[in-house]
């Protein structure tokens, strides 16, 4: 909700964190895409079509899928108590979504398809660069509420936390 006020104000939107929800049947190792019924019963998921309809309502981009469209096995979560990380056995639920008026244009020598020695932090730093950044100025942000830093790609809360 408070990203599609945001939204609704004219603002540019950055979401981060865990999101607990796969948004792709590649960010879990749980699903067969080639089993018709587990591709059924993963799509009707409440939770995904919940982020699918936040990434349409408010023209967010996956960040990660930007730059690596096809890739598997990036995962973030893995079961401690099985040691899953050792075999990759996980699923990605860590998000950067972006507005995509913040990302360079297709045609753009910064769009990470434009050419190879491109990066995530020149597109990640591209609308501070246009002096976009919100929040400090505004009386600072609430938890939750990313800044980007220009090139580095990481991100801090507004609140310094």
């Amino acid at each position: 909700a408070r990203a599609r006020a945001l939204v609704g104000e004219g603002r540019r939107v950055v979401v981060v964190g865990d999101l607990n929800i796969a948004k792709e049947m590649e960010d879990s190792c749980h699903y067969d895409a080639g089993e018709e019924s587990e591709a059924r019963e993963f799509e009707a998921s409440p939770s995904r079509q919940w982020l699918r309809g936040l990434l349409r309502c408010c023209s967010l981009r996956d960040l990660f899928r930007v730059y690596h469209p096809t890739r598997t096995g990036a995962y973030t979560c893995w079961n401690a108590q099985t040691g899953a990380k050792l075999t990759n056995y996980g699923t990605r639920l860590d998000y950067i979504l972006v507005d995509a008026a913040l990302l360079p244009p297709p045609s753009s020598s910064s769009h990470p398809h434009a050419s190879s020695s491109s990066s995530a932090g020149s597109a990640v730093g591209h609308g501070q660069e246009r002096g976009e950044r919100r929040g400090e100025e505004e009386g600072g942000g609430r938890r939750g509420e990313a800044e980007i830093n220009q090139g580095a790609g990481a991100h801090r809360n507004m609140n310094g936390r």
